[in-house]
Parts: C-alpha cells; structure tokens; sequence
C-alpha cells in the first residue's frame, strides 16, 4: 500500500470520528424523544422495581443503543485499506472523543476537580465498548462470508 492511500485512509478516519459525534448526538436526542424505555422502566422503579433492576435494564437498553448507533461508523471505517484496521477505528474513536471532548478539556485546565467533566469522559468512554462489539461482529461476519482481513490489521 502506498504512502499516499495510507495517509488518506487515516484522514478519512479522522473525519469519520468528527462527523460520527455530531450523528451521536442527533440520534441520542431523537432516541431520547421517541423511545419511552427509560420512562417505563423509572415508573416500575417507583412500582417497586429494585434500583439495582433499573440500573441493570438502562445499561443493558443503552448499550443496546450504542451498538446500533456505532455499527454504521464501524461499517465505513472497516473498509478503509487496509481493511479491518483496529487502528483507523481506534482513530475516528479518539477523533469523536476529542471532539465532544474540546469544551470539557478547556474547562479540564482551570477546574481541575468538576464533577461535570469526569461525567463527560465517562458517557465518551462508554462508545467506546459497543463500537469494538460492533467491529468484531462485522470482522467475524465478513470472514464468514470470506472477506478476509489484511495481514497489517492483524497488529494494529
């Protein structure tokens, strides 16, 4: 692979992580508006659902989100060349948290100990699970179908 398509491929990473958080965004707040779960379940809480049940049913109902939410990044970063590269999607992963990211990290510099900011770093690091469920699932269902990887994913 040469040089040039090597650095395109880590441009368009970049770029697909910038792009992906804005998406994030826009499909959380519709799922928010649309998708009465949450609401549904605080009600059993207040029924008599344990909180620990609650805690559970809304990890498990976000993670569930997350991992349909992450499957289109994870689609196009996959084809990228190399394909299957860990690397490129590591990348638009870093490039989405960076950029939510940008405002907390300024305020990160002079309020050091904002409860705020670690809550933020937290809802960025819990993409990051369902993003690697959701490569692997695509990883192992190409190779199924017998689109097997480049020998240089296999390190990265």
């Amino acid at each position: 692979m040469s040089k040039g398509k090597q650095y395109t491929s880590y441009l368009l990473a970049i770029v697909f992580g910038i792009a992906y958080y804005y998406i994030l965004g826009y499909s959380w707040t519709w799922v928010i508006e649309h998708v009465h779960l949450r609401d549904y379940l605080l009600d059993l809480a207040r029924g008599g659902l344990p909180i620990t049940a609650y805690k559970v049913a809304v990890s498990i109902h976000d993670f569930l989100i997350n991992l349909v939410l992450t499957f289109p990044l994870v689609l196009v970063v996959s084809r990228l060349r190399p394909k299957y590269s860990w690397r490129f999607l590591f990348l638009a992963y870093m490039s989405c948290v960076i950029t939510g990211m940008h405002p907390v990290l300024l305020r990160l510099i002079s309020f050091l100990n904002e409860v705020g900011v670690w809550n933020q770093l937290l809802n960025m690091s819990l993409i990051l699970v369902p993003m690697m469920v959701s490569f692997q699932l695509l990883k192992s269902f190409n190779r199924a179908k017998g689109d097997q990887p480049s020998l240089d994913s296999k390190g990265a």
